[in-house]
């Protein structure tokens, strides 16, 4: 239990403990947590969450428990986008969060990723992730750290879709027009007559007028429009 900033520890041979040192029970959760006994524990009604409990929104936002007010029964949390946000311990969110945290397992060493710089863009791979810092080295060697999860989520996004090159429509093509068809092209083929066009207007030649196409046809003797039966 914790009461009055006193921890009552109840060890496996039936034994119970009392600490004072907020430090110390801090250093034997850790020392558990690294022998892989436990991960973050709930609190219970009494034992709230302690400062620098990891936190993670679904909207990709890493932080930490900064503070928890007694008399209010609130949590102050810091997230890393520098923004601040209070939540009360009677509405559950903020252990949903915690549990996000738990949960998060980071991309695998290796992931690809891509950013845009002066000279413009260049690759690079995630080298490891570890205490929410992901470790990144670029194709020119220069390596860096993020601890900004929705940034990394970007520098993968980069990666997978490409970025540097033509953008692509909506629908996956990266040509001029919406249905992915060349420009140029499809001007050029709403200008060539139709079969109908020429039918008809060979009918008015063939009684001694005068048409655009049969004209263009004479001029234009090696054109590969379409030839009239």
């Amino acid at each position: 239990s914790f009461e009055n900033w006193v921890y009552t520890i109840t060890w496996e041979d039936g034994t119970t403990e009392a600490f004072d040192s907020i430090s110390e029970v801090d250093d034997m959760v850790d020392e558990a947590a690294d022998d892989g006994d436990a991960g973050t524990v709930a609190p219970t009604d009494d034992d709230p969450w302690e400062a620098g409990t990891h936190v993670y929104k679904e909207d990709r936002l890493h932080g930490t428990v900064a503070s928890y007010d007694l008399a209010t029964d609130a949590y102050l949390v810091n997230w890393e986008d520098g923004s601040t946000e209070t939540f009360f311990d009677d509405s559950g969110e903020l252990d949903g969060f915690v549990e996000n945290a738990d949960n998060y397992e980071g991309y695998e060493p290796g992931q690809a990723v891509k950013k845009e710089t002066e000279g413009g863009w260049i690759t690079g791979t995630i080298t490891s992730f570890d205490n929410w810092v992901y470790y990144i080295t670029w194709e020119d060697n220069t390596k860096d750290e993020y601890t900004n999860i929705g940034e990394v989520d970007d520098l993968v996004l980069a990666a997978d879709n490409g970025s540097g090159t033509d953008s692509p429509t909506e629908d996956g093509t990266d040509s001029d027009t919406e249905d992915g068809t060349d420009a140029a092209t499809e001007e050029d083929a709403t200008d060539a007559p139709t079969d109908e066009e020429i039918n008809k207007e060979q009918n008015v030649a063939n009684k001694g007028g005068s048409t655009p196409v049969a004209n263009e046809l004479e001029n234009n003797p090696d054109d590969n429009s379409p030839t009239v039966p």
